[in-house]
């Protein structure tokens, strides 16, 4: 262990090697676009730029939380902790935390990377369209980070695959169809708010907005939602000592 690293830390370390590949590649890829951008569109590349990253955000939320909980008990890791004396239930969901904070952090570091890059390339009007824009990502990553997890919660492979499903395919539910039937329920209370995840991030820029409180709720409450639903999804996955059929 290297003196003065945490555990946590060294768990961050141990993920970010496994999945060392995919996000270089998704950070390679997000910078050079970004530098094509800004040379193509010069100041005006700002708010091409921050949509890039926003679509990073949720890519790099994506790797990291791949099999947060499934892959254990699919290869029947998950049993070293049904004997321990701690609570498995505790013990996925401050990994899942732990991994969602890592990947806040690796969102923050693309954004710097990639303001560094525009600011060279395109100038300062378009750099600080991105800095206004990177808590919106922030707030992207927080909320498809408890669907991946309740996903993998109940077992669900790739994890990523259906979490990425449902929060796209119920924030068109909510957007398209909230008013026909009731498809207005089953949006507002699964599909993403998009509009009040943009009036928090701008918000939080620093940006005059209207109804931040109600705004904050409504992200708050979606982001609680999944995760009760991963967290009664744990507690039915880990109901016996041994893995389900999925682990076979």
């Amino acid at each position: 262990m290297i003196r003065g690293t945490t555990c946590a830390e060294l768990r961050a370390l141990a993920l970010l090697r496994s999945r060392l590949v995919p996000l270089a590649a998704a950070a390679l890829g997000e910078v050079l676009t970004a530098a094509a951008l800004a040379l193509a569109l010069g100041p005006e590349s700002g708010e091409a730029a921050g949509d890039l990253l926003l679509a990073s955000a949720l890519v790099v939320t994506l790797v990291l939380l791949h099999g947060v909980v499934v892959a254990d008990v699919r290869s029947g890791v998950v049993l070293l902790w049904l004997q321990k004396p701690v609570s498995p239930v505790r013990y996925y969901l401050s990994r899942a935390a732990e991994v969602t904070a890592c990947a806040l952090v690796l969102v923050v570091a693309l954004a710097l990377a990639t303001w560094l890059v525009v600011l060279a390339l395109a100038g300062a009007p378009a750099a600080r369209a991105l800095v206004l824009v990177t808590p919106t990502g922030l707030l992207w990553s927080v909320s498809l980070a408890p669907v991946v997890f309740a996903c993998s919660a109940w077992g669900a492979h790739p994890d990523t695959l259906l979490g990425g499903v449902f929060f796209f395919y119920f924030t068109w539910v909510a957007s398209e169809l909230g008013g026909v039937g009731g498809w207005k329920e089953v949006g507002a209370w699964s599909g993403a708010p998009l509009e009040d995840i943009a009036a928090l991030g701008a918000a939080l820029s620093g940006a005059p907005v209207g109804g931040v409180a109600g705004a904050a709720l409504a992200v708050a409450r979606y982001v609680l939602l999944w995760t009760a639903a991963g967290t009664l999804g744990l507690v039915v996955t880990l109901r016996s000592p041994l893995p389900g059929d999925v682990a076979r």
